[in-house]
């Protein structure tokens, strides 16, 4: 499987637009690139983007239309960065990552669970964990704080989690650390490949630091054993703005992760 890492900068203040066009360029070149899925970073269309908003609503959906558009053309699926999502009958939004399969549709919203503690006061955190399928893969999503918490995670492994994306965000070298951290952990924990995209550029007056990465499973031999031996940074961007395509053999780590009867 080819998946883009599009960790695209933006600004919390600019326009939908401004960040659409990038966003739309990155689906476009990742399509070329031959990428099965593209994944972004968190607020990634930025301040004024709001699902159901009264005054947001119509721009955030125009936005997204487009972006389902330029998906079924490329022939790629979109893991949208977490957007804010505005539902009947409650006063805060979800913070949810809108998923676009290759035909251009919006087949699941997966909200962040685990709020920033700056965010509970004008956000509502999610509830129950969800994989989404897609070509016979089971994918979880993963935002926020959401890595940190055991419960989440292994309660995906329990549904079949086959491949995780997780939105990272970071505006200390310290957290990006931490964050970064704790996908190794997670790699090495479930025995499944983490694709981490890392949030970049200003948000609410912070700069944002990146950090994206890619890791997977490694297998170490004891004699005529084998057990789980760390894991392989398969690519690691840097603070600056970056994109690239990387491969994963996701039947051969399928079939690795089952040699480890403890992961099963």
């Amino acid at each position: 499987m080819k998946i883009a890492m599009a960790q695209m900068r933006y600004n919390w203040s600019d326009p939908i637009s401004k960040n659409l066009r990038k966003a739309l360029s990155v689906i476009e070149r990742a399509g070329r690139g031959g990428a099965e899925i593209v994944c972004f970073s968190e607020y990634f269309l930025g301040k004024d983007a709001m699902i159901g908003h009264p005054s947001r609503g119509d721009k955030t959906d125009a936005a997204l239309k487009s972006m389902a558009k330029m998906a079924k053309e490329s022939d790629l699926a979109v893991i949208c960065g977490a957007t804010r999502d505005l539902r009947q009958g409650q006063r805060r939004p979800f913070v949810t990552c809108p998923i676009i399969n290759s035909e251009g549709e919006i087949t699941k919203k997966i909200d962040k669970i685990v709020l920033h503690p700056r965010e509970p006061d004008w956000m509502q955190p999610g509830s129950g964990t969800e994989v989404v399928e897609m070509d016979g893969l089971n994918l979880g999503v993963l935002s926020g704080f959401d890595i940190f918490v055991s419960s989440i995670i292994q309660a995906l492994r329990k549904k079949g989690m086959d491949l995780m994306f997780y939105q990272l965000a970071a505006s200390t070298r310290s957290l990006l650390e931490v964050e970064q951290a704790a996908v190794m952990a997670r790699c090495q924990e479930l025995m499944t490949p983490v694709v981490a995209i890392g949030q970049l550029g200003e948000f609410f007056k912070r700069q944002f630091l990146g950090g994206s990465m890619t890791c997977v499973p490694q297998l170490v031999r004891h004699g005529a054993t084998v057990s789980a031996g760390g894991v392989k940074i398969v690519k690691k961007l840097g603070s600056d703005e970056g994109f690239d395509i990387i491969e994963l053999n996701m039947q051969e780590l399928i079939q690795q992760r089952k040699r480890i009867s403890f992961y099963e």
